[in-house]
């Protein structure tokens, strides 16, 4: 083997060694990214679990505070009714 040879056989190993180097670093750089989108994307469906779950909660609260009002409704209007009711009387 020539001293050209022996050169270019080293300057080859040395190449594939970048090669590798840049390859793995290319890895750990692709699993980095893959894992914080992934966490991100744990952040985003837990937001959207507790969103839900608040909505069903205030939907139960908004149903619960209807009635109160409805109740409350109703109950006006019976005593309005018993209002015109004595003041019919008290006309007579």
């Amino acid at each position: 083997m020539s001293v050209t040879e022996a050169k270019n056989m080293r300057m080859n190993i040395q190449m594939n060694i970048v090669h590798v180097l840049v390859m793995c670093a290319n890895l750990i750089w692709a699993s980095y990214t893959y894992a914080k989108r992934d966490s991100l994307v744990d952040q985003i469906s837990d937001s959207l679990i507790r969103i839900e779950s608040n909505q069903k909660q205030d939907a139960a609260d908004a149903k619960i505070w209807r009635g109160k009002v409805e109740a409350d409704l109703a109950e006006l209007k019976v005593r309005t009714a018993l209002l015109e009711a004595r003041v019919f009387n008290t006309k007579r």
